[in-house]
């Protein structure tokens, strides 16, 4: 009777802290949409060079950024835009870590937060890609935090870097708050 209490109870610790670990995966960051950011003075500033650029917000310290630049490094391969990563420290070794995936790119160290407050990114692995002045997607590139692979937020980026069209439904983004 005490060994089938004692393993009804573990049963139940270990279901109970496999539940949070999955709600914690799959809880996204704050969501945007791209029709918030058509406003954004900002866009002139990192879009004043290039016809398209990505910004891509990234925490140095969150495992969740691995994943990201992972499936970043993806639609680069097959999709190559310029990239301006935001973060909000930048050592050596991050630095190195985002160049060795995604080639070179440009760093904006927003310390106090001015950038990632003013494009509404809240969340590690958040990615916006502005062509033509126009914010055509807002959102994430994996499909539950720190985890890589195909997935839909992915391949809705490089749909709409390869058609040049704004995405139609709201982007969720998996990672740490900025």
């Amino acid at each position: 009777m005490l060994n089938t209490t004692i393993i009804l109870v573990w049963l139940g610790l270990v279901g109970g802290a496999m539940g949070m670990l999955l709600q914690y995966q799959y809880t996204p960051g704050s969501v945007i949409t791209v029709e918030d950011l058509q406003d954004m003075r900002m866009l002139d500033q990192v879009h004043s060079q290039n016809e398209q650029a990505i910004l891509f917000f990234l925490h140095p310290s969150c495992s969740c950024s691995r994943a990201s630049i992972a499936e970043m490094a993806r639609v680069q391969a097959l999709h190559p835009v310029p990239i301006t990563v935001v973060c909000s420290e930048l050592d050596d070794d991050f630095r190195v870590q985002v160049e060795s995936a995604l080639g070179k790119v440009n760093f904006i160290c927003d310390v106090e937060g001015h950038v990632h407050n003013a494009y509404q990114a809240h969340t590690s692995g958040h990615v916006i890609y502005i062509s033509n002045k126009t914010v055509l997607y807002a959102g994430g590139v994996t499909a539950a935090r720190g985890h890589e692979g195909g997935n839909a937020y992915a391949s809705a980026l490089e749909h709409c870097i390869e058609h040049q069209q704004q995405m139609e439904s709201t982007s969720v983004v998996f990672g740490c708050d900025l």
